[in-house]
């Protein structure tokens, strides 16, 4: 009997370690979580959307070259720190892209059938702030907002007319990442920027008023250079 109740609290004991020893397992692999902090780099790539409308402030005639959509291409580079399920950081990136839109011109410009307007090579530096789900993959959703910068342009096909300049404006948007590895995310980013109104004189039409904007759509994909740590997920 003494034997087989050495062998009952010998296999008793042993269980508990077992027991033990995997829930302290669980608990540090769930503790030790990818972080965002730290400095990321990477690339993107999508579409890139030109909104510009101009108007002939003595004729009192204008048109739309909305709508012009082209493929861009861009990358990043930024710094976040994360606090708990909050993340904020700061991002300069930049966009390469001809999003050119063209649309009849009025008849107030002979000779020319075409009138187009431009947005390209937009330039962001944006602030962001997020929050981190805790789910499979580590989803931060976030939203950012700062300065733009871009080329911008309108002109007539018969080259009656025509404005380009390098501009400033502000910008605004959002967007996913997923954590795919500890030093890897991938997700999906929405953009807009306003470059406000731009006057300018040409001559036969005298003065000129465009507006240009930009949207895009772009896929991104990061690389974090910073640790892994146990933020307090709460």
């Amino acid at each position: 009997m003494g034997f087989v109740m050495r062998q009952v609290f010998q296999a008793a004991f042993l269980g508990a370690l077992v027991a033990v020893s995997t829930v302290s397992a669980v608990q540090a692999q769930e503790a030790i979580r990818p972080s965002w902090s730290g400095f990321y780099t990477g690339v993107g790539a999508g579409v890139g959307f030109n909104k510009t409308s101009t108007s002939f402030v003595a004729a009192g005639t204008s048109f739309d070259a909305s709508g012009g959509a082209s493929a861009v291409a861009g990358g990043q580079f930024g710094y976040n720190m994360q606090l708990g399920r909050f993340v904020l950081g700061a991002e300069a990136a930049f966009v390469w892209g001809h999003p050119d839109g063209s649309t009849q011109c009025p008849a107030t410009v002979p000779g020319s059938a075409q009138c187009s307007g431009r947005v390209s090579n937009v330039a962001f530096v944006t602030g962001r702030a997020g929050y981190a789900f805790d789910v499979p993959g580590n989803l931060l959703a976030y939203v950012k907002g700062g300065l733009a910068n871009a080329d911008v342009g309108t002109s007539s096909s018969g080259g009656t007319f025509g404005f380009d300049d390098r501009r400033n404006g502000w910008a605004l948007g959002g967007g996913a990442e997923w954590k795919i590895a500890q030093h890897m995310s991938v997700g999906v980013e929405y953009m807009h920027a306003d470059f406000g109104n731009v006057t300018f004189n040409t001559t036969p039409y005298g003065t000129m008023t465009t507006h240009p904007s930009y949207d895009s759509v772009m896929a991104r994909l990061n690389f974090t250079f910073g640790g892994r740590e146990a933020p307090p997920l709460k």
